[in-house]
């Protein structure tokens, strides 16, 4: 029953993809499922593939490298979440998740901190390093933690954990996004300088 809803609602979605309140339509079969969690990896680009399961979700996380990329979408995300999520969607939740830290750039822990610090409860405090383990988790269909022998184990094993238990309430937060992503710039920059 299950796997034929999944289609059903995919090829809703594959329907409607200028159609948001269509979209929405579509992905609101899923909450007959019986699952306690659902989850929808959405394209960084709005359109009704991103916005529509934002209107219909309860949670949405936001992976962020902590680059000058990154702190860019970010902010775009932010912004579209304040401007035409929020007030269809007003539950919900929003939380954030450093992931593809390179351990050896000085600029990454930086950028890392400053969000942590700039946009506070809103950031897992968990970080997720780039590591070949995830690749290689991947091509064996397991998950990281379970091939990783250190550290990252606990780090990868608890943020997923902490994405199921729920998340603190909303506020806005473009304005320290925006601020991020002139850090992250201006730390990118001397970096290169530097180099």
């Amino acid at each position: 029953m299950a796997p034929d809803l999944l289609r059903d609602v995919t090829a809703g979605l594959d329907r409607v993809d200028d159609d948001l309140d269509a979209g929405v339509q579509a992905l609101q079969r899923l909450r007959s499922l019986d699952y306690d969690v659902v989850i929808l990896d959405c394209p960084p680009a709005p359109s009704v593939r991103q916005l529509a399961p934002l209107i219909v979700a309860d949670v949405h996380v936001i992976p962020v490298t902590p680059d000058a990329l990154g702190t860019q979408g970010i902010s775009q995300a932010l912004q579209l979440f304040q401007k035409q999520i929020r007030m269809r969607n007003p539950h919900l939740e929003l939380q954030i998740l450093i992931n593809r830290l390179k351990a050896n750039s000085r600029t990454n822990r930086i950028i890392a901190d400053a969000l942590a610090e700039r946009l506070g409860k809103r950031v897992l405090p968990y970080v997720l390093y780039e590591r070949e383990d995830v690749r290689k988790g991947l091509n064996e269909g397991k998950a990281y933690w379970q091939i990783c022998k250190d550290s990252q184990r606990e780090e990868w094993e608890g943020a997923f954990e902490s994405l199921l238990e729920g998340v603190a309430s909303t506020e806005d937060l473009v304005d320290a996004a925006e601020e991020l992503v002139e850090v992250a710039k201006t730390e990118e920059a001397a970096e290169e300088i530097s180099s």
